[in-house]
């Protein structure tokens, strides 16, 4: 028996040694686990300033074990966005101390190990008087583990690529020329336009005026327009003609309770529409945290309520005596170490922008809010006008709803309707191509907005999937094939990856997650998203 399984592994392995060295790759996995499984330790270790620590508390029942060195904390501290009170790091230095050494200073961060004598240490929790580090042990399995997943990966490399080197015979196909996608940019008046350039901390960065307004129109509206009026001047109307503005059906209302408690049948409320002599109408209902409907409704109103109260606008960048940023807004005190001339303008330029929109004076606005934007730059340097522009690009056309709509019509059409397989290549061919260009765009601006590879929250994986469905899409229909119903499928595909896209919602820019900032998160993302991508793909062309 054991002959002939010999012999079956050794014809396997002449005829597919690729195949046979994955499995080998395979049991290599399952061996490293195995061996941290009851090898490795793991457990925990505190340094502070003064105390030097030389052993560690296992995860096992708080057993202690020692280490080959003492740790000490030389410094800790944290580093926060440029113009921006998010943290975006914490850097640790740790004083390391071994027989026969001198005394090393080693740092470690969020997301970076620190190796030491075969000890992996890993920031877990951070304050001002001690450091707690996470330990772990696992020389052996560690090692093999990582030569089980390199062969695994080389073997993949191998099984895909191989027959293609074999097949090539040295002709390469180029292509000449693109399909571009053109858009037009929105008209905004003057005013619009200038406040909508204003920075404004918003979403934990400092960001455009005109991406504020969007957010905060989509979440009481559902729309970021209003009677074709663009965001940026539906907000200035709520600032500056409040009484009539109270007055438009703007508050997006769910559920019949709600509207039986405001008496009203539509879909939208004015914010008069929540009080009368009683006061808030909605406040009976509060109590009852079960019912969303209520919940997000009054939500909205906060929200409507703190924009006109001026307490959601962040404008004025203050650099305090501590080393951190604040943004005040029009309405709030005097900080007790600003400089009494910042504080001056900072008190009376919005009083100003205001006294010009009620003489009627569109110079004298425009005027107004470049010298609040000039007094960002200066207090603020580091803020990109070219971002700026990037941002408001995106903003104008990210839009997923009509792209999703077109992908999906045209990939049912080109699988069920045209029967013309050059009409149906050539439909898929320019359709694939405009969609993988425009999401090429909208991802590479994304990218230079956030600074990493947008992949870090449910908007930008299904649009990172779109994108690649939609390479995948080009891809295929470039290759000289009879049937274009695959290259459909992956258009199919990018457009339902659109719509979720749109569903979701929450599409707006903030900074990454501390856990989320390592170098592998794209890799590892991006990975699984292909796979998610192919499988979906490999589905709809099962069916």
């Amino acid at each position: 028996m054991l002959l002939k399984l010999r012999n079956f592994i050794g014809r396997w392995a002449k005829r597919s040694p690729a195949g046979a060295l994955l499995h080998v790759a395979l049991l290599l996995i399952l061996i490293g686990a195995l061996v941290t499984c009851f090898g490795a330790r793991h457990g925990s270790v505190v340094i502070t300033t003064d105390k030097v620590s030389g052993s560690f508390v296992g995860d096992d029942g708080g057993g202690v074990y020692k280490l080959p060195f003492r740790l000490r904390l030389g410094e800790a501290e944290v580093v926060y966005h440029d113009g921006s009170t998010a943290p975006k790091d914490f850097k640790v230095k740790a004083e390391v101390t071994s027989a026969g050494r001198d005394v090393q200073t080693l740092s470690l961060s969020m997301n970076y190990v620190l190796d030491i004598d075969g000890y992996r240490f890993c920031l877990k929790q951070f304050d001002g008087d001690g450091v707690v580090l996470s330990v772990n042990h696992d020389p052996w399995g560690i090692a093999v583990t990582y030569a089980g997943y390199y062969m695994l990966f080389a073997c993949s490399l191998w099984i895909l690529v191989g027959k293609a080197i074999r097949r090539m015979r040295g002709r390469w196909v180029a292509v000449a020329s693109f399909a571009v996608l053109t858009v037009c940019s929105a008209q905004a008046s003057e005013v619009s336009d200038a406040f909508g350039r204003i920075r404004v901390y918003w979403g934990e960065r400092p960001a455009a005026m005109e991406t504020m307004c969007g957010d905060l129109l989509s979440r009481i509206y559902g729309k970021d327009s209003y009677d074709d009026k663009p965001a940026t001047e539906v907000l200035l109307g709520w600032l500056f003609e409040y009484d009539a503005w109270m007055r438009e059906p703007i508050i997006k209302v769910k559920g019949d309770r709600v509207r039986n408690a405001l008496g009203i049948d539509g879909k939208y409320a004015s914010y008069s529409d929540f009080f009368d002599a009683g006061g808030y109408k909605l406040e009976p209902l509060l109590g009852d945290l079960d019912d969303k409907d209520v919940q997000q409704v009054d939500e909205r109103v906060k929200l409507m309520s703190a924009w006109c109260a001026g307490t959601l606008m962040k404008i004025y960048p203050y650099h305090t005596v501590s080393g951190r940023w604040e943004w005040l807004t029009p309405v709030d005190s005097k900080p007790s170490k600003m400089p009494l001339d910042q504080w001056t303008f900072v008190s009376t330029s919005f009083n100003d922008l205001a006294r010009y929109v009620s003489l009627g004076n569109p110079a004298g606005v425009v005027r107004e809010l470049e010298s609040i934007a000039d007094y960002q730059r200066k207090q603020l340097p580091s803020l990109s006008e070219s971002k700026l522009d990037a941002e408001l690009f995106y903003g104008r056309f990210c839009g997923t709803l009509m792209p999703g709509v077109l992908a999906i019509v045209i990939g049912l059409c080109c699988m069920f309707v045209w029967r013309d397989a050059k009409l149906r290549r050539a439909v898929v061919m320019a359709a694939s191509m405009m969609l993988w260009l425009w999401l090429s765009v909208l991802v590479g601006l994304r990218w230079y907005l956030t600074g990493h590879f947008p992949l870090a929250n449910g908007f930008e994986t299904m649009q990172a999937m779109a994108w690649m469905a939609a390479l995948g899409a080009v891809c295929v229909s470039f290759r000289q094939v009879p049937d274009m119903r695959s290259a459909a499928v992956c258009m199919l595909v990018s457009g339902l990856a659109l719509m979720v896209c749109t569903m979701g919602g929450g599409n707006s820019i903030s900074p990454l997650m501390l856990v989320l900032s390592s170098p592998l998160l794209s890799v590892h993302v991006l990975i699984i998203m292909a796979a998610y991508c192919l499988t979906a793909i490999m589905f709809v062309n099962s069916v």
